[in-house]
This record gives structure tokens, C-alpha cells and sequence, in this order.
């Protein structure tokens, strides 16, 4: 069986860079059994979510585990995490958009985005373009960000 670490880095699908800035193992790590149950009712009924919180207060970890629970789910199964952290909002684009190409639309992949920076409405407005276009192309979107954000 595979190490609680092994299966966080699994979920993030990145080989562990993307979780290099949290500690790692189940003592740090709190399963929110609760917030997942919810979050799964927002992302199913909406297509979409948006986890906002201060930093620190675990919206990567959720993030990760909602991401674990759609792979480990077998009509389901792929989910894609992209670190928005530093990026600008057309290299996000381009990422979304390779995203649409690589992951097969039949099974309602999860597209998880984290950190997403605090860009203006009108930088914004090609990312929320695509993600609008993905959602309705039968994709799962789930945002994470602080609450300058909103």
C-alpha cells in the first residue's frame, strides 16, 4: 500500500513539486471529511467550485484530497492540479487550454487550480473564457484563493 505521501503526490500529479511547500504525512494533514462531502455536492451540481480562505487555512490540502477522491473514483479518475501561483493570466490560459486537448472529456475530468492570483476583472477575462468553455465541454473546475481575490 502506497504511503499517505506517495498518495498526495500521486494526486497532485506533478511528481511532489507542486506540494513542496507543505508538510507532508498524515499528522499535518487533516481530512475534512465534511468539506469534501460538500464540495463534492457544489462541483457535481455547478461544475464548478471556489475554495477562498486566508493562507494557511488549507485550501491546497482540500484541494489535493478532493482531486485524491475524483482519481480514486473509477468513473471518474483523472483530475490535473496546476499551481496558478506567479502566473500570468494568459500563461494560465495556455495551460487550461492544453489541458482541454490532453484529458478525455467522456469521464468529467477535474481541472484544480491553486493560488490564484489576485489579477484584475479585465485580466482575468481569457482564463474565465476558457474555464467557462471547459465547464460546459463536461469538465469539472475547482478554484483555491485568498479572499483579495474575490
Amino acid at each position: 500500500m502506497d504511503s499517505y505521501e506517495d498518495r498526495m503526490i500521486g494526486a497532485a500529479g506533478d511528481g511532489g513539486a507542486f506540494l513542496s511547500h507543505l508538510p507532508m504525512g498524515e499528522s499535518f494533514t487533516v481530512k475534512r471529511v465534511d468539506l469534501l462531502r460538500e464540495l463534492t455536492k457544489q462541483c457535481r451540481a455547478a461544475g464548478m467550485a471556489v475554495l477562498v480562505a486566508p493562507e494557511g487555512f488549507g485550501k491546497t490540502a482540500l484541494l489535493i484530497q478532493y482531486a485524491e477522491e475524483v482519481r480514486s473514483d473509477p468513473l471518474r479518475g483523472v483530475a490535473r492540479i496546476m499551481d496558478a501561483r506567479g502566473k500570468s493570466p494568459a500563461e494560465l490560459a495556455t495551460e487550461l487550454a492544453a489541458c482541454r486537448l490532453e484529458l478525455p472529456q467522456a469521464t468529467r475530468p477535474l481541472i484544480a487550480i491553486d493560488d490564484v492570483p489576485p489579477w484584475g476583472e479585465a485580466q482575468a477575462k481569457e482564463v474565465v473564457r476558457v474555464l467557462r468553455a471547459m465547464r460546459s465541454e463536461n469538465f469539472e473546475v475547482l478554484l483555491a484563493c485568498t479572499p483579495r481575490c474575490r
